[in-house]
């Protein structure tokens, strides 16, 4: 009778064990850190600006001189650095209240970074363009590839970052844009990879981020493609 107690309780440890496991992991969504607040609180000051066009994203984008480079007007910056997909959603309605013309969005490379599984982002992108439909009908959303990177060349921070996931999220979001009519410009390949896959090396500070004469290539098949 002993023997058969332990047994139970043995067997009720296991399976509350093995339901914790079970349970879907813990997804960091934050995003409102003190950069994050202060830049949102910079952007939400400066003067509304008329058929904007939008670049929305994270460091990569923020880092971008998008209006000097492209000297097409009405051309405004709403990257964050660190910023998420979590992070895009949350300011959103400050993006679609301008009404813009067009959106150029590039987002994932954080998500990657920070564990969070590519479903997850997709779905995330899948809202973005439903908030954009519904509350700016009249902007047309461009949704920009994921940019290769080039592991040799880490700091500290991006070690779970490589090609493979940032292609297998790239898949998927381009399937997402397909089913929603949604362009994909696929800047990874016609732009940032070389011949083994990475972000070349010419066009790189640290693996990751982009030195200026990247924007330049950027800007100038934007235009040769006619996206901008």
């Amino acid at each position: 009778m002993e023997k058969k107690r332990i047994y139970m309780i043995l067997l009720l440890c296991l399976q509350m064990i093995t339901g914790l496991f079970a349970q879907e992991a813990v997804i960091d969504s934050s995003y409102a850190n003190s950069y994050y607040q202060k830049r949102q609180a910079y952007y939400d000051q400066l003067p509304k600006v008329k058929n904007a066009i939008v670049f929305l994203g994270n460091s990569i984008t923020e880092a971008g001189q998008w209006y000097e480079i492209a000297q097409v007007s009405h051309i405004i910056n709403r990257g964050i650095s660190g910023d998420v997909t979590y992070g895009i959603l949350n300011r959103l309605s400050s993006i679609t209240a301008l009404q813009p013309k067009k959106i150029f969005m590039t987002v994932g490379i954080n998500d990657v970074k920070r564990g969070i599984p590519p479903e997850y982002t997709v779905q995330n992108i899948e809202r973005i363009i439903k908030r954009v439909r519904k509350d700016s009908p009249k902007t047309k959303l461009l949704i920009q590839s994921v940019l290769p990177v080039r592991e040799s060349m880490f700091t500290d921070g991006y070690q779970r970052v490589t090609n493979q996931k940032v292609v297998l999220l790239n898949e998927q979001i381009k399937t997402l844009c397909q089913q929603y009519d949604v362009p994909f410009i696929d800047v990874h390949q016609a732009i940032f990879m070389d011949k083994e896959g990475r972000l070349k090396q010419e066009l790189t500070t640290d693996g990751i981020h982009l030195r200026p004469e990247a924007y330049i290539q950027w800007i100038d098949y934007l235009k040769t493609k006619k996206y901008l």
